[in-house]
């Protein structure tokens, strides 16, 4: 940014410059010393439930995310456009499925979006039997314990942080005592039985995902649960990925794994196609095995005098265009 800011250079790309920027790139901008260029990218990040705990760790604690009210009402709690303004500047959307609003396949009817409304949480909570409160304010669950789940994500992750410190609050509102655990990547993200999120072994975990031309919904089919691969999964009768697999949450839905599967067996342009991806996005945002919370932003920035230079969401590199780029001097 300095040599951009000195002249000694043209064009700041994306893996040069970040988010946490931002003040100093919309400061020069209106001083008319450069253009920054914010465009919302295809890594959404989300909050995860364990709707389906593994082994000893489904006896730690009741099961509270297998009933979806309990889920509809802490996505509620969360203020997600207040993680949008003061994260990411308000140059960034909340996402409410696995694709952007954007995307050709995104529903334009029929798909349910959970507005921040702590009010209407609570009640929700109430009928789910989390009514009564322990002396500090925080809900008991049906088994009498405190509802104290366990919020975890990445270490050494500023923007992580964040989400989890406005995460932490919200659900002190809706009476829930979120406990914040910060752990190394590769502690974290292990394919491994004794992983926390690959091994279904956590409440609730915060990272991201790729999006992309093909909405990914085999991240959330059934047969993506990780566990021993000679294990049954009682909730579809199949075996078990291995631990490798991407559906940390447990999710099973016989509606939504069939929608996914009508998708991706037919070829992209086909009525079935479309109709499969759309339906299964609608049953995502009703069952909500996570909470979309927004997209990342890609950052880059540019002499005034640079013509023709942009971002797009889909491309890896800024030079997608490169041949039409030129400066005026």
């Amino acid at each position: 940014l300095a040599r951009l800011l000195s002249g000694e250079c043209d064009i700041a790309t994306q893996d040069g410059l970040s988010t946490n920027e931002a003040p100093s790139l919309i400061e020069a901008e209106e001083s008319g010393l450069l253009i920054p260029y914010f465009q919302i990218g295809t890594i959404y990040e989300h909050m995860d439930f364990n709707i389906d705990p593994y082994g000893d760790y489904a006896e730690s604690r009741y099961d509270w995310f297998e009933d979806v009210r309990v889920r509809q009402a802490m996505t509620m709690c969360v203020d997600r456009q207040r993680m949008v303004d003061d994260i990411l500047y308000g140059r960034s959307e909340i996402i409410h499925t696995y694709v952007p609003a954007t995307h050709p396949l995104y529903p334009t009817e029929g798909l349910t979006e959970w507005p921040y409304d702590p009010e209407a949480a609570n009640m929700m909570l109430d009928e789910a039997g989390y009514g009564r409160r322990d002396a500090d304010g925080f809900r008991l669950d049906p088994a009498g314990a405190r509802f104290a789940p366990i919020a975890q994500t990445t270490a050494g992750n500023a923007m992580r942080r964040q989400i989890m410190t406005i995460f932490k609050d919200n659900m002190a509102d809706c009476g829930i005592d979120v406990r914040v655990d910060y752990l190394p990547a590769g502690e974290w993200f292990a394919d491994r039985s004794d992983s926390p999120l690959f091994g279904r072994r956590y409440d609730l975990g915060e990272f991201a995902w790729l999006t992309g031309v093909e909405p990914p919904c085999a991240l959330y089919r059934s047969d993506q649960v990780p566990g021993p691969a000679d294990e049954v999964n009682p909730k579809n009768g199949l075996n078990y990925t291995g631990w490798g697999g991407l559906n940390n949450t447990g999710f099973a839905d016989p509606a939504f794994d069939e929608a996914c599967a009508r998708a991706t067996q037919s070829l992209p342009g086909t009525p079935e196609y479309a109709a499969g991806h759309r339906e299964a996005q609608i049953i995502f945002s009703r069952e909500l095995p996570v909470i979309p919370l927004f997209l990342r932003l890609k950052v880059a920035a540019a002499a005034p005098e640079v013509l023709n230079f942009g971002l797009d969401s889909t491309q890896m590199s800024e030079m997608y265009n490169i041949w039409e780029i030129d400066i005026d001097r």
